[in-house]
């Protein structure tokens, strides 16, 4: 505490001694920053990456990996206490590789420089490594400089997979895309495979998403994270509903497991390639629509329920439809703990939480992923 509020402190662990300088100024609370550390704790380590603290994308590569996910553990817990006012014992955790474990980067391109930009400015980091991508793309970064060589300002987004695909969207929103052959020294462009779509796999599905588009990065784990959703609930001949279903990451894998499915998907580029997703696997029990969850219109009670919400998660109008769904089970996926405990918060009331685990799709990072299992009170 300091003058009466609660002190932040960026790049400091529990039980050091630091020297700091107070960067801002709140109404309740100050935020500082770590200029010196006079007495360290044995889970500080030395950042990998000759780019820490000057790039914005990586926050706790001075924690040692282990203790990251603890640290992570205890804010949710912080989170689901203060804002859910639930006193819960987190499952086991689900984590896997801490680098390398990118699928998918978007540089961005000012000039000569191309790279990420730095913590809180428009200023590009021009970096010629990043440790939690696949070397490939740092490959493809360098192809990437030759092809836009003319374009002064771009978002470049590389993502390696089956194949390393280079698109590129300059400031009128145009894309082109360029398909490399990770099996050749030297790469050249070709046109992007099928014309518009990158291709993934989930599980022992084909999975197309178009450049641009969202999907997890952290594509192995991802996998992991579905299996054990396969495994973890009896599916078999149950009616499932999929909100915020995406490009069907969840409900298509299921789809071999339950009766029928209804995918709701806002964003037209996610809900087309859902549709191709289940025509190319030839899927024949899942219904897609285009809509928003506000909006939807259901009578038939789901027996399962997948919400996968973006960051702000459930608005008040999309929770009075899920509410109103009275669906016999719930399985909640979150990207924020915060919004995640706020909606916790408010269905506690209808189900009862089974388990919460965290899940690290992002380590070196401050994100925090969250899995929930719910069943009707």
């Amino acid at each position: 505490m300091l003058d009466g509020k609660s002190v932040f402190i960026k790049g400091a662990l529990p039980d050091e001694v630091v020297l700091v300088d107070v960067v801002e100024d709140k109404k309740n609370y100050l935020i500082a920053e770590t200029k010196k550390v006079l007495e360290q704790c044995s889970a500080r380590v030395i950042p990998f990456c000759n780019f820490f603290n000057n790039c914005g994308g990586c926050h706790y590569q001075y924690i040692a990996y282990d203790k990251q996910i603890e640290i992570k553990e205890a804010i949710l817990l912080d989170c689901l206490n203060r804002i859910a006012h639930l006193d819960f014992e987190l499952s086991e955790p689900i984590f896997g590789t801490p680098i390398r474990y990118r699928i998918k980067a978007i540089f961005k391109k000012n000039n000569d420089k191309i790279g990420f930009y730095r913590a809180k400015t428009r200023d590009i980091v021009d970096i010629d490594d990043c440790l939690i991508v696949k070397e490939e793309i740092i490959d493809g970064k360098k192809f990437a400089k030759e092809i836009t060589k003319e374009i002064t300002e771009a978002e470049i987004e590389i993502v390696s997979f089956l194949d390393t695909i280079i698109s590129i969207k300059s400031n009128s929103g145009v894309v082109k895309s360029y398909l490399l052959d990770n099996k050749k020294e030297t790469y050249k462009p070709s046109s992007l495979k099928n014309n518009k779509y990158i291709e993934l796999q989930l599980l022992n599905l084909q999975y197309m998403v178009s450049p641009f588009s969202f999907f997890q990065t952290n594509w192995k784990l991802n996998n992991i994270v579905v299996k054990q959703i396969i495994e973890t609930l009896d599916f078999r001949g149950k009616d499932l509903i999929d909100l915020y279903a995406g490009s069907g990451n969840f409900c298509l894998p299921l789809s071999k497991y339950v009766k029928s499915v209804i995918a709701y998907e806002e964003d037209k580029n996610a809900f087309r390639s859902a549709l191709i997703n289940a025509k190319i696997n030839k899927i024949d029990n899942c219904r897609f629509v285009h809509s928003r969850v506000e909006d939807i219109k259901i009578d038939k009670r789901p027996d399962v329920l997948i919400i996968n919400p973006p960051r702000t998660g459930i608005t008040n109008r999309a929770m009075e439809n899920i509410i109103k769904l009275k669906a016999k089970e719930v399985i909640y996926m979150s990207c924020d703990p915060s919004t995640f405990a706020r909606d916790i918060g408010k269905l506690k009331k209808f189900y009862h939480i089974e388990s919460i685990r965290l899940i690290d799709f992002f380590p070196q990072t401050f994100h925090i992923e969250s899995l929930a299992t719910m069943k009707a009170l």
